[in-house]
């Protein structure tokens, strides 16, 4: 029982540090999460919308790119 106990607070622990940001990320910094969802050939000249659908950067080729909501390296970015 006591092993149990042990296991969750330390479960409990991690998962109240998991994910925790202590900086809001920066535009630069927002564009590079995003345009690392594709080759640079792709999102080297595509548009990047942020999470909330503003557009940080016009892009001149028919991509667009976004970072994941929220923008961060633990979610998943994607061009369309």
């Amino acid at each position: 029982m006591k092993k149990i106990l042990i296991i969750f607070v330390m479960l409990f622990c991690f998962s109240i540090t998991y994910g925790h940001n202590d900086h809001e990320l920066s535009t630069p910094e927002i564009i590079d999460i995003a345009m690392s969802a594709a080759p640079e050939n792709v999102s080297g000249e595509a548009t990047i919308m942020s999470a909330d659908g503003s557009i940080l950067r016009e892009g001149s080729n028919d991509w667009t790119c976004m970072p994941g909501s929220p923008p961060n390296d633990n979610v998943a970015p994607m061009c369309v």
